[in-house]
């Protein structure tokens, strides 16, 4: 039993990564990329706005964006 929600994204069958919502962040969305190996990621964002960012050690290494008014995702 978790406290907080915990997400499997597999490829082909296989785990490639556990993705964990952090607690006690009230105003931004943060969650921890556990994947294999030493670097996990870390994304941070607004659910509002649709903009999030994923880090690896402190470097941004990409970041997801949706509009409200358009005709499709970036």
């Amino acid at each position: 039993m978790a406290l907080r929600p915990t997400y499997e994204v597999r490829i082909g069958g296989e785990k490639a990564a556990e993705v964990r919502k952090k607690l006690l962040t009230p105003f931004r969305d943060r969650f921890t990329i556990d994947v294999p190996g030493p670097d996990d990621l870390e994304m941070k964002g607004d659910l509002l706005d649709h903009e999030y960012v994923i880090e690896r050690g402190g470097t941004e290494v990409a970041s997801v964006s949706k509009r409200w008014l358009t005709i499709r995702d970036t």
